[in-house]
Order: structure tokens, then sequence, then C-alpha cells
């Protein structure tokens, strides 16, 4: 057939062959159904049967020509319309019609003459040499003949009769048609695979039963044309084309958290997936990463409105907009508070689900504060992994008592469900991976603010208990001092500073005074001369132990600085403290005074420092900085909120 049409009534046909058939007959109708169409129709070409058709071509099956094949045969005995002949004589050499052909099924001479489906040419039928019907199939040159020649020229060859042979054929035909069907679907999926836009596609499985639910727009009808057996073949077959199960099973969704909206994370699920040749999972990741990243997804949706696009542009916003509303949900008591609200609402699904993200988001933060207590940034990475495994396990366990069997896990547990449903799936444990990793930096960045707020609070709580408030308060301010002058001052880390401030109690003034190696860094000897210190000057009697000069001592400097601000200042009224600056902790460490400058006990006045040994500084930390940390946090653990799935 070349060239198909459809005509009103569902048939094809040539539409050479029909045109023809029209003309001639001079009626526009159905010549198989002999339905009569007013007005005559405007044939179109039947594409779909055009591209089966093509597929026979390029397997090298062939097709009979339409040009031998005309649309029908008419009965040779009819006088004025020509009837429809049912059967073609070829002993006769003539085609009856229902009417004209009783004879052959009544008279005795006539019954033994051999009928076949009707045909205009019946001489083909006949051998050109014989004169006799070819009843016979030679094999060995692939041709019909008659007996005569089988008794003759093909004597020594295999020959069958044509319907043994044709059912042979036929049998090799449908084993090939299948094969050709079995083609279009596949490529009808890839298709379908390739027109699928968001999300990774979770691979549904069918009942064995029935697979109808494959037909259109998956499956086209096309390929389910044929005897029963192909069909049931192609459908047995269609499961195995689509990589499914065709045990029955209702598909899940997890509560699993995504890559696909953070910068990086996203690029290097794209990658892995592409690695593994899941390319249409890495295309889906960075497609929700151009519609879920904050920014990007901006980007995205003016350059589809400047486009034209203008239902793309919608579709990426509504997109942006619900990751946001997944993202506002995980932050600790915004969540909290919108869940409350979703609850007096009515929506409890949208309440389970803020209620769920913030407190798992407050349990990684937790976590990260509890381990930097514990174990410094270390333990706030590992305790921020641990805190997002004990909230996942918490609330897929409070989900289980509330809802059963339709309870769904939670967070990391759902990534790892995803995992055993689908191992082969490398996107599924980049997920898993990336999420770790975020809730390890959350807990980082959680002891970095709140966990150092705390721990300042508990040492300064800490030392207040040795030395008293207001020393303690001079003892970090000191603490600060060279906080700050390591930070902007080159000082190499072989040069040992102690930092001394000695506080006129009366005045509420303080004077600073530096080791003399640190001195010459900062370029500082004010009020320090060759002659005696301060010191030295109201305990002449004093002799230091040590070798080194007593002016060298930070505590010299600073006394030197008081002593000549206020000559009369009783030593009862004075207060010194002395920091150093640790090389191990790489911060300032509280230090007892020398023994050249414990010879000027009496001149000196109280000195705290002296009733402890090389305690840390506490550090302090303000709130501001604290909410910045912890709003990077929650920010980090939004990210991966906004493409949960």
């Amino acid at each position: 057939m070349r060239d198909p049409a459809s005509v009103p009534c569902g048939h094809n046909f040539c539409m050479k062959c029909i045109t023809n058939y029209w003309d001639r007959t001079g009626e526009s109708g159905c010549p198989q159904c002999r339905e009569i169409f007013t007005p005559r129709p405007v044939l179109r070409k039947n594409t779909l049967l055009s591209e089966v058709i093509e597929q026979f071509k390029t397997t090298g099956l062939g097709l009979p020509s339409s040009e031998n094949y005309p649309v029908e045969s008419e009965c040779d005995f009819c006088t004025e319309k020509k009837s429809r002949a049912v059967k073609s004589c070829l002993t006769c050499l003539v085609s009856f019609c229902e009417k004209h052909i009783q004879p052959h099924y009544e008279k005795a001479l006539l019954k033994n003459h051999k009928l076949v489906d009707p045909a205009v040419n019946l001489q083909q039928k006949l051998c050109t040499k014989h004169e006799k019907p070819m009843d016979l199939f030679c094999r060995d040159d692939q041709t019909c003949i008659c007996y005569v020649c089988f008794a003759t020229e093909h004597r020594s060859h295999d020959a069958t009769t044509p319907e043994t042979e044709r059912a042979e054929k036929q049998n090799d035909v449908d084993t090939k048609l299948c094969e050709v069907r079995e083609g279009i679907l596949e490529r009808s999926l890839k298709i379908q695979e390739m027109k699928e836009s968001l999300g990774s596609i979770k691979l549904y499985q069918f009942p064995s039963a029935s697979f109808s639910c494959l037909t259109p727009p998956a499956i086209p009808h096309a390929i389910y044309l044929g005897s029963p057996h192909e069909q049931e073949r192609t459908r047995n077959h269609a499961p195995r084309l689509m990589g499914l199960s065709t045990k029955e099973a209702t598909p899940k969704c997890c509560n699993s958290l995504k890559m696909d909206a953070i910068p990086i994370f996203s690029q290097v699920k794209s990658l892995v997936q592409v690695i593994s040749g899941d390319r249409k999972g890495a295309e889906a990741t960075q497609k929700n990463f151009l519609k879920l990243c904050p920014g990007v997804s901006q980007g995205t949706s003016l350059v589809q409105a400047l486009s034209g696009d203008n239902e793309g542009a919608k579709e990426t916003q509504k997109q942006f907009l619900k990751g946001m509303n997944g993202a506002v949900d995980s932050l600790p008591v915004v969540g909290h508070v919108k869940g409350t609200v979703h609850y007096i609402c009515g929506d409890k699904e949208g309440g389970h689900n803020a209620m769920k993200a913030a407190t798992r988001t407050t349990g990684v933060m937790a976590g990260g504060v509890g381990g930097f207590l514990v174990g410094g940034p270390v333990g706030a990475t590992v305790g921020g992994m641990m805190g997002g495994l004990a909230m996942d396990d918490a609330i897929t366990c409070a989900d289980i008592i509330a809802n059963g069997k339709n309870a769904k896990p939670y967070g990391l547990l759902g990534n790892i469900e995803q995992i055993i449903e689908d191992p082969n799936n490398a996107g599924n444990y980049v997920d898993l991976v990336g999420n770790v990793t975020l809730d390890g930096i959350t807990g980082y960045v959680a002891g970095q603010g709140l966990g150092k707020k705390i721990k300042c609070k508990l040492e300064e709580k800490k030392l207040q208990k040795m030395v008293g408030n207001a020393a303690a308060e001079q003892i970090m301010d000191a603490g600060e001092s060279m906080t700050e002058i390591h930070s902007s001052t080159d000082i190499k880390n072989n040069k040992p500073h102690v930092l001394t401030v000695a506080e006129d109690l009366q005045t509420g003034k303080k004077y600073k005074g530096h080791n003399v190696q640190i001195r010459k860094v900062l370029k500082n000897n004010k009020k320090m001369c060759n002659g005696p210190t301060e010191l030295q000057k109201r305990v002449p009697n004093a002799k230091a132990p040590l070798k080194r000069h007593a002016a060298s001592c930070a505590e010299q400097q600073a006394y030197n600085h008081l002593y000549k601000d206020r000559v009369n200042v009783a030593p009862g009224e004075i207060r010194s403290v002395s920091v150093k600056m640790s090389k191990t902790l790489k911060r300032p460490v509280t230090v007892q005074r020398c023994d050249n400058c414990k010879v000027f006990s009496s001149a000196m006045g109280s000195v705290p420092t002296d009733l402890i040994v090389e305690i840390p500084v506490p550090k302090r930390m303000s709130w501001s900085k604290v909410c910045v940390s912890t709003g990077v946090g929650c920010g980090i653990r939004a990210l991966a909120h906004k493409s949960k799935q």
C-alpha cells in the first residue's frame, strides 16, 4: 500500500486505488462496507499507518504492490449492474457473485472445480506453459508451479502446497512484525520520557493482568494492530521495555530531601547522574535547579517571559513559591508558628509538614550546639549529623504510631528507602550524602554561633567563681585587646606575647603593658627609660632572681604608665591581670607573673591571675553574630527543604 488514506467509515486504502475506484464507479463509497459518502470526502494521508508501512520496508519484509491487486473483482455473469464477486473458478476461469456461484455448490460435475478468493486476472493463477492451475510451490526456485511442471522440470525439487508455504511465511512475518512493533514501542517510550519535564521519574509497576494503561499517550494504538497472538506478545514485552516489574505494586511517596535547589550540590548530582548513564535524571535535576534555586529561578522566569513563554514563566514562579513554602516550614519557631496556623485553619497536612520540617532543623542545630560544647568544631559537625538522624527517627516513629501502614519515612530515612527501592539511581546516593553533609554544615554553623555563645557564658561563669566578676571582666578585656592586636599586626608565632592591664580602681582608668619583644614590633616603648622602673623605685631593695632585665616584662611597662600618671596612688587601689597568646590553642590564656615581677608584689596591689594557671580567656560574642550564624544554618537546611519530594 502506497500513500494510505482513511475514508470516513474508518477503513484504509491506497489513495490512488480508492480515487480510481470512485472515478470508475461514479459514486463515493467504501468498497469494503459499501457505505456511501455524500458529498465526496477529501482524502488525507494516514500518517500513523504510513509510518508502520515504512517500518515494514526498513525491515526488508516488503509490501505487495497495490497496482497488482485492484480494490475488488466483479461477477462475469452479471449482465446489467455488476455485482461483487465472491469466488473465482480456476477451472472455468470465471468469477461469480453470490447468485451465480450456486451451481458450483449444487451440480455434481461442478463441485470438483477449484474455487478460490475472487480475482480479476485469473490467467495469473495458471501456469503459462501448461495452462494448468499452479497448485504447488517450489521452495528451491521460490515460485508457484503446476503438477506438470513438478513432474518434469521440478522433479527433484522440494515442493509443497501454497497454503502450507504461506502459513510458514506468515509465522515468519508475524515474528518480524512483533519485533517492529516492539521497536516502535521502545522509541515511543523514549519520546514520552523526553517530554517529561519536572522531577525525578518514579517507575510505577502495573498489574500483569492488564497493560491497557500503557495505551495513549504513552503507546500509540497502531502498535496493537495485528492478530491476538501478536497483541499478547507485544503486551508481554512492554513491561520489560519500560524497565518495569509486572508485579502489582502501589507507588509510595517518601518525605526524602533532595539536593536539586542547592548550588554546587545540584551540579555534582547531575554530574554523577550523567556518569552513571542517567541523562534524563540529570536533566530533571538541572530543570529543578533553574526553577527552585533562589535568584536563579527569578532569572529563568525573566528569560522565559522575555522570550514569550509566559506560561513557562508562570510555572517557574509557581514551583519557586512552592519551594519557598517548604523552606519557610523548615525555619525553627517560624515553621512551628506556621504549622499552628495551618492546624487552626483545618489544614492538617500543611501543619504536619511545617511542624516536621521546623522540628528537624531544630534538632540538627541542637545537635550542633551540644557537639560543640563537647568536642569543639568537629563535635558540632558530628552532632549536627546525629541530630538530623535522631529527629528523622523520632518523626518517622511518631508517624508510624499515628498512621500505621500509611506512614512514610522522613528525611534521611526517606533517602535510604529510595536507595533500597532503586539502587541503580545514582542521584539517590548523592541526595543521601548531600543531606548528611548539610546536617554537618548546619551543626558546625550552629556551633560557631549559639554554641560559642553558650560556651563563652559557661567559661565566664567559671572564671567569675575563681576571681570575681570585676576581675573576670578585666581579664576578658585584656584577651580581646590581645586578639585585636594579633588580627591587625603581623606578629610571628615564635615571639612570646604577654599583655598586662593594670587598673586604677579609684578612677577606673586602665594601663597596658607588653613584653619587650612585642614593644619592638609595635614600636611602643612609651614612658620606658634606661634607668630604674617605677616598681624598682618603690621597692629599691628587691633582688630579681632571673638574669633578664626587669624592664623587659609587660608588668613593668603597665605600672610605669600608671605610676607616672598617678604618683600617689596606693597599691591597694590597683588591680592588674596578665594574659599571653597560647601557641597551641591560638587564643589568649591567663598567665602568672614571673619570679622577677613577684618580688615587687608590695607595690603592685591585687593580681587575680596569679590564682589561676593558663585558663583560656572567654571570648565575648554579640547576639547579632549569633543571630547571623543561626540564620545561615537555618538557610542551609531550608534549601534542602525547598526541593523536598
